[in-house]
């Protein structure tokens, strides 16, 4: 078998025997490969500490690499380098699919992303709209000034250059 990368996504003990499910990192609902690992420890060395070790990981929501060594070992290396030797009288992996729960956390983590995606767009268009109702004020104010001063003069001309200027940036993002 191949070397797995992934998290672990559940981790349960039944007597004697632990399971732990692991799950590769992104999400590719048609993946190429069996994305999800069932890891079967039976009768394992030092079940309780074991257990713990697995709820520990589990919970950091740590990546992990997973290794099944022989028949009877396998190693799990956390993203932090915690090490956890899975050993028993017997260490079997079964490859699988998704289930409905992977795609019930998909599905909330793009809605997630969605309404972070539309927060964040609303926010800047807001932005952007107080930046345009600044500009459309300055060039009121210049288009006032403006009128004071005789067409050829320095002033009229650097007014004309500014109402100008503004009128290029109010119209950028309509173009």
């Amino acid at each position: 078998m191949h070397p797995f990368e992934g998290f672990l996504d559940r981790v349960r003990r039944d007597g004697g025997t632990i399971v732990a499910r692991i799950v590769t990192g992104g999400f590719d609902p048609k993946p190429d490969i069996h994305p999800v690992l069932l890891v079967t420890v039976e009768e394992p060395v030092e079940v309780e500490a074991l257990y713990a070790e697995l709820l520990r990981a589990k919970d950091l929501d740590d990546g992990c690499h997973f290794a099944l060594n022989s028949g009877t070992e396998a190693v799990l290396t956390t993203d932090h380098g915690n090490e956890i030797v899975l050993r028993g009288v017997r260490v079997t992996v079964m490859e699988c699919q998704y289930d409905e729960n992977d795609f019930e956390r998909l599905a909330k983590q793009n809605h997630e992303w969605g309404m972070s995606q539309h927060k964040a767009l609303a926010k800047e268009s807001a932005r952007l709209l107080r930046v345009r109702q600044l500009l459309q004020d300055q060039h009121s104010r210049i288009s006032v000034k403006i009128q004071g001063h005789e067409a050829g003069t320095t002033a009229h001309t650097l007014y004309e250059q500014h109402l100008s200027f503004l009128a290029r940036v109010l119209a950028e993002p309509d173009a």
